[in-house]
């Protein structure tokens, strides 16, 4: 079990990263980094069309990550790539999760990044493998969050990446099998 490690949990979509930030044990921030509003943010700004590119998804994360690891993270935690997904080969996955694992390989080489089966975390922590996302949101919310990490997000409502990062993050901390990746 993990007592005194800062550590952080990051689950990706297209959309927006999901981000659970622990100390030790004890969950202090939750966040994301929302693509498609930063998307729209600079289509008004310089009031032209935009579109943001994967390489520009990369390079926020890539820069969020630099500044978690000055900030004393050392470990990272993130799903871990299937293969086979419904009996298909889960290609968009397997690259997304690939392009996760070196962008934080890329922005803290001294960090060690973990891998967590989907599966296993969702059974450990909200009871079961198969959980949606809305079952997600409300065992992160009943279980996890605060009045203070309540508060300090202004009240928002958890979106489906943060509530799983919240769940990559409490599957680490009670030992559900990992993978260091390289």
């Amino acid at each position: 079990m993990v007592t005194t490690t800062k550590f952080a949990a990051i689950d990706q979509s297209y959309a927006e990263c999901g981000i659970a930030i622990f100390n030790g044990t004890e969950l202090i921030e939750v966040t994301r980094l929302n693509f498609s509003l930063l998307e729209k943010k600079i289509k008004q700004t310089q009031n032209r069309k935009y579109h943001m590119r994967n390489r520009d998804k990369r390079k926020i994360l890539q820069q969020y990550v630099k500044k978690l690891y000055q900030d004393g993270v050392r470990i990272f935690v993130v799903e871990r790539v299937r293969v086979f997904s419904r009996n298909t080969i889960a290609i968009q996955s397997i690259v997304a999760l690939s392009e996760l694992i070196a962008t934080i390989i890329d922005a803290a080489p001294e960090a060690t990044v973990i891998s967590i089966d989907t599966r296993s975390w969702k059974s450990k922590t909200v009871g079961r493998a198969n959980a949606n996302k809305e079952t997600t949101i409300e065992w992160a919310e009943k279980e996890y969050m605060t009045e203070r990490l309540r508060k300090s997000r202004g009240y928002r409502e958890l979106t489906d990446n943060e509530a799983d990062a919240i769940g990559l993050g409490v599957g680490y901390i009670h030992n559900c099998p990992t993978k260091e990746e390289e």
